[in-house]
């Protein structure tokens, strides 16, 4: 009887997972409505790296002039991806 019960019990517990297991799986997600803003996102990357001495004040002044040229051009800052350097990161409508 002792050696029936394992067995039987790891049967009921993988019946049950099984049933349940839909309600467990990932769920999906539709297609965004219609008229649901899109967004590019940016991060420079590059721009960031092309700065000499960014904790001097003539590379503070660099990084202030990027980041200006690139709100010109449409993005919006929307944080620093703090990696080696604090690179600025932004978005936009998707064109």
């Amino acid at each position: 009887m002792k050696k029936l019960f394992v067995p039987v019990v790891c049967a009921l517990v993988g019946c049950a997972a099984g049933v349940a297991m839909p309600a467990l799986t990932a769920q999906s997600y539709g297609a965004p409505a219609p008229g649901a803003q899109r967004w590019e996102a940016y991060c420079a990357f590059e721009e960031t790296l092309q700065i000499s001495h960014i904790d001097r004040a003539d590379g503070q002044r660099e990084y202030n002039n990027m980041l200006q040229r690139l709100g010109s051009q449409g993005w919006e800052y929307v944080g620093p991806f703090t990696g080696q350097f604090a690179t600025p990161c932004f978005r936009r409508h998707a064109q």
